[in-house]
């Protein structure tokens, strides 16, 4: 068995976390300023960074191009092809959507985030942004709404992993959030996002 099929089975959802909100706080320009100035070229960021943790972990990344926002199902996926036929799905780890609009209510996150209930994948990531004028409160209603939809869905499946990537824009020193929620085997009303990490991004 090769080393990134190892790497994929041994990962738990806190180092999977940790790898990704270490990537984030790393990257030059800050993704805060990126959205701030150009939601645009913060998008590709986004896709720099997944591509690179697919690449680590022998998956395939799309979209192919980083410029290119083509969707295959949602805005990044991490895949495998079939080696006896190149342009057949043999397994999807990562499905993932990015929203950097938060109007009132939050109905752009959530429409976003639910491309993600139907889809088959270990592994799914929303990528959201808590605006610089926004109230306390906000980080933790939004929260609440995104909990309520996994909870109302009725085809979750047992072992998937949730996992949210809160980029806060209202202090000074912008800081990054990993939430992760895993479905259990049981079907049980009590499905929470449970904070992984928290992190100061340097801005500077």
């Amino acid at each position: 068995m090769g080393t990134a099929n190892r790497r994929k089975m041994l990962e738990t959802p806190q180092q999977f976390a940790k790898d990704l909100i270490d990537r984030v706080c790393l990257y030059r320009p800050p993704l805060p300023k990126l959205i701030g100035h150009d939601r645009g070229k913060a998008t590709q960021a986004v896709a720099k960074i997944l591509r690179l943790m697919a690449t680590k972990r022998g998956y395939k990344f799309h979209p192919f191009k980083l410029r290119k926002r083509r969707e295959l199902l949602c805005d990044f996926i991490w895949l495998r092809w079939q080696r006896s036929h190149p342009m057949r799905l043999k397994d999807i780890e990562l499905v993932a959507e990015c929203e950097w609009i938060h109007r009132r209510g939050g109905r752009h996150l959530l429409y976003d985030f639910q491309k993600l209930l139907p889809l088959k994948a270990r592994v799914k990531l929303f990528i959201y942004m808590i605006p610089p004028r926004a109230k306390k409160s906000l980080e933790k209603k939004t929260i609440d709404k995104i909990e309520s939809v996994v909870r109302g869905y009725d085809r979750n499946l047992p072992g998937e992993s949730f996992f949210l990537l809160g980029l806060d824009r209202r202090r000074n020193c912008e800081t990054v959030s990993v939430y992760h929620l895993r479905i259990p085997r049981k079907k049980t009303p009590n499905v929470v996002f449970i904070k992984s990490i928290v992190r100061t991004i340097d801005c500077s």
